[in-house]
């Protein structure tokens, strides 16, 4: 949260960073004290679950980058050389960016 904070730099966000990164230096020497305390009683296992729901997330995030990157519309499609219009059939099962390229193809859709 800190780095998103830092990012988008909206009122109050100096405030709202101190106070997340604080909760994050806390949680963070709490979840030291307890490894260290508690390690072969079965706190050893967060060392492995907090890496690898790290990696999770990262490749979770990696797939959504891509998902969106295929989605994106790169430039508009340019009809140069057709003597008329083609005939455009879409059939939409829902509303995404594919769906949209796609009606913006057909002829005489207004676009924005």
């Amino acid at each position: 949260m800190v780095m998103h904070w830092r990012k988008n730099r909206g009122p109050n966000w100096l405030k709202s960073a101190l106070v997340n990164g604080l909760g994050a230096l806390v949680t963070g020497m709490t979840t030291l004290v307890v490894l260290v305390a508690k390690f072969l009683e079965g706190a050893w296992i967060t060392l492995l679950f907090i890496p690898l729901t790290i990696c999770f997330f990262a490749i979770v995030r990696r797939h959504y980058h891509s998902v969106k990157s295929a989605h994106h519309l790169q430039s508009t499609r340019r009809r140069a050389g057709l003597s008329q219009h083609p005939i455009a059939v879409i059939a939409i099962d829902r509303w995404s960016n594919v769906t949209r390229q796609g009606i913006e193809f057909a002829p005489g859709f207004p676009r924005k």
